[in-house]
């Protein structure tokens, strides 16, 4: 009887902890297409294809937090095969929020990125957020704030369903330029006041 018990009360424990995170369905839609400032054989516009023809694979990746505060990330998804559609659309996957209570508002952001960035395990809630060390494409939909489910649900983090405050606009993409590029840029405009300077 005590062993029934025992058991009885490590279940109800481990639900009443289970249905305390917060769960969300993590993907975008016709509203929130994912596109790409393409270069070097890559395309522009909504995504057609992942991989690239550069090689490259894009992954979306989620943070989540507590409203306006410091979000941790949650899941890295790389857009191919099962988990990317076509024509900007990655796949809809069901997550399992750490440390993201479910219920109430809270803060998240979506990055769109390649396979080579380094993903930092958290990021500011406000303020701008730069590209990811190694990263060749870099986008972010912005900080917005969802309702994620607390029972068996889990709302889709786009639409009314969740609360989303998601704005209905794509993520875009863009290279990152090389540093290379941008001390040979910093060169030229110094040579060019130089000799402007001289005359």
């Amino acid at each position: 009887m005590k062993k029934t018990l025992l058991t009885l009360a490590l279940v109800a424990v481990t639900a009443a902890t289970s249905f305390g995170q917060g769960k969300i369905l993590f993907g975008n839609d016709s509203l929130h297409l994912y596109t790409l400032q393409g270069v070097g054989g890559d395309p522009s516009g909504p995504i057609p294809v992942s991989p690239l023809p550069s090689g490259l694979s894009l992954v979306a990746v989620l943070y989540g937090g507590v409203s306006g505060g410091s979000l941790a990330l949650q899941t890295a998804i790389t857009l191919t095969g099962a988990d990317w559609l076509t024509d900007g659309r990655q796949a809809n996957k069901n997550v399992l929020l750490t440390g993201v209570t479910g219920g109430s508002a809270q803060g998240f952001l979506i990055v769109l990125t390649d396979s080579g960035a380094v993903r930092p395990n958290t990021v500011p809630g406000s303020g701008p957020i730069t590209a990811f060390v190694g990263a060749t494409y870099f986008g972010s939909s912005g900080y917005f704030t969802a309702v994620p489910g607390t029972s068996l649900s889990y709302p889709n983090i786009a639409t009314a369903a969740s609360q989303s405050t998601w704005a209905a606009a794509p993520i875009n993409a863009a290279p990152i330029p090389e540093p290379t590029s941008m001390v040979l840029a910093g060169l030229g405009a110094a040579s060019l006041l130089l000799f402007r300077r001289r005359k």
